[in-house]
């Protein structure tokens, strides 16, 4: 009995040590500025042009100032986690979704980005780490979510959009930018945690053969 809960112990404290905190907030945060730019980068031309992405807003073209480049590659971004960007206008109750995979800024792959970026940066972090199992892998992978998910809550909250105008016939107002709360839970934690721990687990098992 003791024999096992000592084996039981060394193979805790091992997972535990395959835990890695400065790996992990360096990875985050680099896993999210190399997907951030690689959609930046690839839609650079259309993104100067944002009139057609808000619908009935376009008509007041030159009464408002739309969002420039970097927020709306934000947003791309983060659609890219499936987190949907939100609009509220004067005049609506509620806050409705923008179909930015309707629009020119979108291309299917994006949805790749955020997950090659995160597998790589948790295989990375488990080699790091030594990491030579998939259970210690996965460990060290899915630690990636320390820095992963400060920088989701900074572009969150720094893309958002607001303007008014105060028209000679009418006024109105309107904000837009990631629904905060799935952005947190599914593109800050989810995210990182499950694909840079399947990255890191991949790493394990092949340092681990």
């Amino acid at each position: 009995m003791a024999t096992r809960q000592q084996g039981d112990r060394i193979r805790s404290d091992s997972l535990v040590d395959s835990v890695s905190i400065g790996g992990g907030l360096a990875a985050g945060v680099i896993a999210y500025v190399l997907g951030y730019g690689v959609i930046a980068i690839s839609k650079s031309d259309a993104i100067d042009s944002a009139s057609g992405v808000f619908g009935i807003l376009s008509q007041f073209a030159g009464q408002i100032d739309y969002p420039t480049g970097w927020k709306l590659a934000g947003w791309v971004f983060y659609r890219a986690h499936n987190v949907d960007i939100l609009l509220e206008s004067s005049g609506t109750e509620s806050s409705n979704p923008i179909a930015l995979t309707e629009t020119v800024f979108w291309e299917p792959w994006f949805f790749a980005v955020p997950v090659i970026a995160l597998a790589l940066a948790g295989a990375v972090v488990a080699y790091a780490t030594a990491a030579r199992s998939t259970t210690a892998g996965a460990v060290a992978g899915g630690s990636v979510v320390l820095g992963y998910i400060p920088v989701v809550a900074v572009g969150a909250v720094v893309t958002g959009w607001s303007t008014a105008s105060d028209g000679s016939f009418m006024s109105f107002e309107a904000s837009a930018g990631p629904d905060l709360l799935p952005a947190l839970l599914v593109a800050g934690f989810i995210y990182p945690l499950v694909v840079g721990g399947i990255g890191g687990s991949i790493a394990g098992a092949i340092r681990g053969r």
